[in-house]
């Protein structure tokens, strides 16, 4: 009995000091917490789907903040394959939406380095010059 009561203490502490960082995959952080209720059960220690759901919504990180005040707003569970598929969506939307502007940063700095290099006259404004 002591040593499923400690498998199931180190399970909990684990389950509990667990979360999503900025740069890991919310897929496999999800997964990591079901796997530690999955052996909770396993050791007699239920923990209800709909209580994983909130820990794991609860320990994404800050730029999920819409997707966890979309979840806390709606009237219906999620199951926790819906969770994996609405935050790996909201993952790649958000990589996307910061390879954009990333690329709109690059593309405005190369613009004024233009501007400026052209106004310094480091460019020619008649053209290149072609061979004779």
């Amino acid at each position: 009995m002591g040593n499923v009561h400690s498998r199931q203490y180190n399970c909990l502490a684990q389950l509990f000091s667990l979360y999503c960082d900025e740069t890991g995959s919310v897929r496999e952080y999800i997964l990591k917490l079901s796997k530690l209720v999955i052996n909770l059960r396993d050791l007699g220690f239920t923990i209800e789907d709909e209580l994983m759901v909130h820990m794991a919504v609860a320990k994404l990180p800050s730029k999920f903040d819409i997707l966890k005040v979309n979840y806390s707003t709606q009237g219906r569970k999620w199951d926790l394959n819906e969770l994996i598929n609405i935050c790996v969506a909201d993952e790649e939307r958000l990589k996307e939406s910061k390879a954009e502007y990333a690329n709109l940063a690059v593309h405005k700095s190369s613009r004024k380095n233009f501007k400026k290099n052209f106004k310094k006259g480091k460019f020619m404004k008649s053209g290149p010059v072609l061979p004779h």
